[in-house]
């Protein structure tokens, strides 16, 4: 290490610089580890730059790619190393991604920090959707989900919903499909506002949200989308990655629009900025299936060949591709070889078998792992605020409660200082009256015989100078001298004398509300329902049962459950009197259930217990 001249001047001079010294080369030291630190960051932030920039290219962004990996490797740096398997999985060719992103989990899971594991299994469910291993890229996407939907940063967890709704769409299940990509894109749109880096998230949860929307036909809205891609990649060398995605967004809403003719052109822009060493089956599915649709079937073969060949070798397909399978029937058939016709039907069979084990798997894991854990966090977050808003309500009537107090205790202790107010007062006067006693005292001594006139003088002159009397002021002073006592003998103070009232605490208002129930329920023989309590009664009342128990005692004198009883009863003698054959060849049981009894024991006894005899004996002598 290099010190500075002038540092070694100073030093020489005198030996008490020894320990400044010291301080010199290690502050020079640390300023050094971070100068070398920094160049390090620059070489890392150079070389992303330069991925970035690549675009399409491929090849060499490939290359920045390893070089960025063997840097990291070569400086034992695990968070850049993460960086540069993140940039493989993702940009690599199509074949290598899966490798990469395994090592990105391993490395992941070597760090042990959450948000790098779930970053590292949602790039593994990316790269294993590239090359239509759904089951591995759903498992990892949940897995992903799970580990950052807690996360501060959301759109770690909504890349993770992007690719599940991606596989919702591959399901056909659209409607879902939709509202996830509408919710991912709708954050991205409002994260990105707030940090542009995080711009091409938004742009691929766009791109898969034109794909859903042109499935469903909504056309307007991916009208707007593409005005809006448009402006956005247009002369930015950063996102000019992405404009090759729209424009096979937008041959595949061509087509859905059955506009075949430029669906094709559309696709083969989109091959053409691409320019990568990917195979691209989905742009020459549709450039296929356009050609067949167009009823030019030779140029559709030449496509679908390459797809069926790479099945072949692979044994993977996308789960779109199923109507390539159909166009090989179609076209030997027309071309009277029916033993190829035989093959592709068995090929259909094949497909269809393969993948709709693969479905099943993917709708379960869909269900338990997705939906119904979604449905349990919101349940537990809302029972959460309901347990907050409980909390806020019982700590508002406490502080109220308290109020309540405090001016209690404010009105006791006014009253207290009124009444030493009163008392102080009443000591001024009577100090006042000793004074002017003792001063009629002195001048009694002074001049001890008064005449007859100075006698009347002096009385006039008292009643003329005597303090008036205010009435309002007077009774104000026993108000609160009433106050006073009562609080200090709040026994001595009367009640007023309630009126007596069977019903109380009962306002009348709610008094006549029960009673009208009560008729209506009697005068309706709702009390023929079985299994009829007092608590539901009283909430169809719309009154609280203690009321509804209460009203019973007092109009009739008897509790809940005998009212009850006694009405179905009374009803059952009445039944008898005006339709004599109703009961008639009549089984017990069927008699208890008409009139609301839980069991015909139950009937048995009670009727018994109030007509002394059973009453099969009682329908005996109706039979006569």
């Amino acid at each position: 290490m290099k010190i500075p001249f002038f540092c070694r001047q100073i030093c020489e001079n005198t030996n008490c610089m020894k320990q400044f010294f010291l301080f010199l080369m290690i502050f020079w030291g640390s300023f050094s580890c971070v100068l070398a630190q920094e160049e390090k960051n620059l070489e890392f932030k150079q070389l992303e730059d330069e991925i970035y920039l690549a675009g399409n290219k491929q090849e060499k962004q490939y290359d920045l790619i390893k070089k960025y990996i063997v840097l990291a490797k070569k400086q034992n740096n695990n968070d850049e190393l993460f960086g540069g398997y993140f940039f493989a999985a993702d940009k690599s060719p199509v074949l290598l991604r899966s490798h990469y992103a395994d090592s990105l989990v391993t490395l992941a899971i070597k760090i042990g920090d959450r948000r790098y594991i779930g970053l590292a299994y949602q790039s593994s469910a990316d790269a294993n959707l590239d090359i239509y291993n759904y089951e591995k890229s759903l498992e990892h996407a949940l897995i992903s989900y799970d580990y950052l939907k807690n996360d501060n940063s959301k759109e770690y967890s909504n890349s993770s919903k992007v690719t599940i709704g991606h596989i919702r769409y591959l399901l056909g299940d659209l409607k879902k499909a939709h509202q996830i990509l509408t919710e991912t894109t709708s954050y991205f749109k409002w994260k990105q506002e707030k940090m542009p880096s995080k711009k091409g998230d938004y742009l691929f949860s766009l791109y898969f949200l034109t794909k859903v929307n042109s499935a469903i036909g909504n056309f307007e809205e991916n009208s707007a989308i593409f005005d809006e891609i448009n402006k956005e990649t247009k002369n930015n060398k950063k996102l000019a990655y992405y404009s090759a995605y729209f424009s096979r967004a937008f041959a595949f809403n061509l087509y859905k629009k059955n506009d075949y003719k430029r669906s094709i052109q559309k696709y083969l822009q989109s091959l053409e900025e691409f320019h990568d060493e990917d195979k691209h089956l989905e742009e020459k599915f549709y450039i296929g299936m356009s050609f067949w649709k167009l009823n030019q079937p030779e140029q559709a073969l030449s496509y679908f060949e390459e797809i069926n060949k790479d099945y072949t070798e692979t044994g993977r397909i996308s789960m779109e591709f199923r109507p390539m399978f159909e166009f090989y029937i179609d076209y030997y058939k027309n071309k009277g070889n029916r033993e190829k016709q035989l093959q592709a039907v068995e090929n259909l069979l094949a497909y269809d078998r393969k993948f709709a084990e693969e479905q099943k798997n993917l709708v379960y894991k869909l269900n338990t792992d997705y939906d119904e854990k979604r449905l349990l966090e919101e349940k537990a977050k809302i029972e959460s605020d309901r347990k907050k808003e409980r909390w806020a309500f019982i700590a508002s009537i406490v502080f109220t409660v308290l109020g309540i107090i405090s001016y209690i205790f404010y009105r006791i202790k006014r009253k207290q200082e009124l009444r030493e107010m009163a008392m102080e007062r009443e000591v001024e006067y009577e100090e006042k009256d000793e004074m002017e006693t003792d001063v009629a005292l002195e001048n009694a001594e002074e001049s001890p015989i008064l005449s007859v006139h100075e006698s009347d003088s002096v009385n006039d002159l008292d009643e003329n100078t005597a303090p008036e009397f205010d009435e309002n002021e007077q009774k104000i002073t026993n108000e609160e001298d009433d106050d006073i006592a009562y609080i200090l003998h709040p026994t001595e103070k009367p009640e007023p004398e309630l009126e007596e009232n069977p019903y109380y605490p009962i306002s009348p208002e709610t008094l006549k509300h029960i009673l009208k129930k009560l008729e209506n329920f009697e005068q309706k023989n709702k009390f023929l329902k079985k299994n009829i309590r007092l608590i539901p009664l009283a909430e169809e009342f719309s009154t609280n049962e203690k009321y509804l128990a209460k009203v019973i005692k007092v109009n009739t004198g008897l509790v809940f459950n005998h009212y009850i009883n006694d009405l179905r009863f009374k009803y059952l003698a009445k039944k008898v009197d005006e339709e004599p054959s109703f009961f008639k060849k009549k089984k017990i049981r069927d008699i208890s259930s008409h009139l609301g009894f839980s069991t015909p024991e139950a009937f048995t006894n009670l009727f018994t217990e109030r007509y002394g005899i059973p009453p099969t004996e009682y329908l005996e002598g109706l039979m006569k």
